[in-house]
C-alpha cells in the first residue's frame, strides 16, 4: 500500500556558494555535461546505487549518470557530499542534516513512494491504521 511520499533532493556541502540549480543546469551536471561550478571549481558527483529507490526516481525524473562517484549508502553519501566543497549528490530528505544543504531546484520534483509491505494481508488494527493513512493521503 502506498501511504505517500518522499522528496528526493539534491545536496551540496553547506559552503557551496551556489543558492539554487536550474532543471537544465542539475541534469547536465549528473550526466557529466557540466564539470565545473560558475566560480570554476570541479564538480564532485555523487550517485547512489542503481539499486535504491532514490537512485530509480532520479531516472524516473529525467536523470543520467556519468562519472559520478559511488556512494554505496545514504550515511556515505552524506560523508562524501559533507567533505567536499565541490561535491553534488542526492538523498531522499529525511537524510539531510546541518553537514549537507538541499538546493532549491524549481519545477522538477523527483519523489518516492513511501509502502507498507506486508507478508500477507493486514488484518484488525493493523489494517485499520493503513485505511486511516492511506485516506489521508488520498490513496
Amino acid at each position: 500500500a502506498v501511504l505517500g511520499q518522499e522528496q528526493v533532493v539534491v545536496i551540496v556541502h553547506p559552503d557551496n556558494p551556489q543558492p539554487e540549480l536550474t532543471p537544465e543546469d542539475t541534469l547536465a551536471i549528473f550526466s557529466g555535461r557540466q564539470k565545473s561550478w560558475p566560480d570554476g571549481n570541479e564538480i564532485l558527483v555523487w550517485s547512489l546505487p542503481v539499486t535504491s529507490d532514490a537512485h530509480s526516481a532520479m531516472l524516473a525524473a529525467g536523470f543520467s549518470f556519468a562519472d559520478t562517484g559511488l556512494a554505496a549508502t545514504p550515511q556515505t553519501m552524506l560523508q562524501a557530499v559533507s567533505s567536499d566543497t565541490a561535491a553534488i549528490g542526492y538523498l531522499p530528505a529525511r537524510w539531510v542534516d546541518s553537514s549537507v544543504r538541499a538546493l532549491e531546484i524549481t519545477g522538477m520534483p523527483v519523489e518516492v513512494p513511501i509502502l507498507a509491505i506486508s507478508g500477507q494481508e493486514p488484518q484488525g488494527s493493523a489494517r485499520a491504521l493503513l485505511v486511516c493513512l492511506q485516506e489521508k493521503t488520498g490513496q
